[in-house]
Order: structure tokens, then sequence, then C-alpha cells
């Protein structure tokens, strides 16, 4: 079985980007990774943000010692034969496009690309594994993220659907595996704010180094997707998609938000459809 690990991560205004990221490997590839990352950490607990800021657990240590640990780090991750996946959000897209939509949607439709791109990997290897997800804890929307994933995992289109696991986990920031996954998670989410945000930067050469591997893969949903998305919410009552079905069975009311969540969740089914030939 394969295991992903999967977390969030934001800019510090919690305005402009949001992503979640997911790295794949084998338990001997995890098994490996963890004994040394756990040797260059010393044990500590990892957190992205908080070492290229010098915060936390990083505030009694040099920037130099600091950077050069997430330096060492994702060159640990790189060096693997792992595979990752993160989907990134332009937030402020998002909130012209579905200006009343519930404040953890960004989260489940990154949440969503990442849970079926990892799927697929597990369906194209040799031979064909079953994946198992585990995210970090995130107590406000980690019930409907185990819905949402159970709704995934029970599409009977999807030819993916029998090598997922029939749940999902959730897991601490001292599990190393989710360390990884968190800067795995930054980098996604600094590649797009570093194209949108106030000032605009080259790609880091932390990216560079995961991007040269070839096995990271990164999709961003920009404006001009999310108003196309918006413009396809607003077409729902036409019930061409099946929505006013979708709201009787779920006991639901016709409002811009169950829009915007009936969109996510059908996701996985279009492309389920898209992938049978």
């Amino acid at each position: 079985m394969l295991s992903v690990f999967g977390d969030e991560s934001h800019d510090e205004t919690k305005q402009r980007v949001f992503a979640v990221a997911g790295l794949l490997g084998t338990p001997e590839e995890w098994d490996d990774l963890e004994i040394r990352w756990v040797k260059r950490t010393g044990g500590r607990v990892f957190h992205a943000a908080e070492c290229e800021s010098d915060k936390g657990e990083f505030s009694t240590t040099s920037h130099k010692e600091n950077q050069e640990l997430y330096r060492d780090l994702t060159k640990l991750i790189a060096d693997t034969k792992m595979l990752g996946f993160g989907a990134g959000i332009d937030l402020a897209g998002f909130n012209e496009a579905f200006p009343d939509a519930p404040q953890d949607q960004p989260y489940f439709m990154c949440f969503v690309r990442v849970v079926i791109e990892c799927a697929w990997a597990g369906y194209v290897s040799i031979p064909r594994q079953k994946v198992k997800f585990t995210f970090d804890n995130r107590p406000d929307s980690q019930h409907y993220a185990g819905s949402l994933y159970g709704y995934m995992a029970t599409l009977p289109e999807w030819k993916v659907r029998p090598f997922l696991h029939n749940e999902i986990s959730f897991a601490c920031r001292k599990t190393v595996p989710i360390q990884a996954a968190d800067l795995l998670a930054r980098e996604t989410m600094k590649h797009l704010d570093n194209q949108i945000g106030p000032v605009k930067r080259p790609m880091r050469k932390s990216m560079e180094a995961l991007a040269r591997t070839k096995r990271f893969r990164f999709i961003y949903h920009m404006k001009s997707f999310l108003e196309e998305l918006r413009k396809h919410a607003n077409g729902l009552l036409g019930d061409e998609d099946g929505y006013s079905e979708w709201l009787s069975q779920n006991k639901l009311q016709d409002n811009n938000p169950n829009r915007l969540r009936y969109l996510i969740q059908t996701e996985a089914e279009q492309r389920a459809k898209k992938a049978k030939t």
C-alpha cells in the first residue's frame, strides 16, 4: 500500500494564497525519510513557516542555520523516489467569484485536487497499489473532509475507486511525514504567492530542487478558472448536472455556498467520466 501525507499552507495574511499538498511513497520510502529527517532536525518538530521566519522552535537558532535546515530537508525530499502533488488557489480571485462562499471552501477545492492526483498515481503504478491518505489535523473542517473523501471513494464510475483506502486519517504535527508534507505545501503556496503577491519574485531555489526531479506536480486555480467555475455554478438550476436531485437527496436548499459545494464534490466524478476511455 502507498501512503500519502498531506498538509496546507497560506500566506502570512491569509488573504492572497492557499495551498494543499500531498507526498506519496511506499512504507520503505517513508521509513527511510523519517530516519534521515529526525537526524537532520535533531528531533525538533519542523514547521516550514516558523523555520523560514525564525519563530517557534527556530527562534533560538540563527537565520542562516534555519535556512540551511530548510534547504537540507528540501533536498531530503527531492532525493527520495516519492511523488508529490500540490494545489494552490488565488484567494482574491476566489472571493471575487464566490463572495458568499464558506471560508473553508478553498481548502476543499485544493484537497479534492490532491486526492485525485495521488489516487491516479496509485492506479498507474506497477503493480497497482491502494493509497492511504493521512492529513494534518484540522478540527474545523475534518468532518467535512472525511465526508468528501468518502464520497470520492465510493464513486461507482471511477475506476480508481477500488485502489483508495476506505478511510482517511488525520495526524498531528509531531508526525514526521506531516512535517515533510508541510514543506511541500509551503513550496506550493510560495510559488503562487511570488507570482500574484505584492512583490514578484523568481522561482525559489527550493522549488527548483523539487521541479528538477520531475516527480512533483503543481496545479493552480487562478482567477480565469474561478470565473468560469462561477458561470457554471450560476447555470446549475438548469439541472443538467443533476443539481436539483443532489439538493433533494441531501436535504439542502439552493444557495451559492451549496452550489459551490456541489461543484467541488462532483469534480472527482467529472474527472472519472473523462478517464473511462
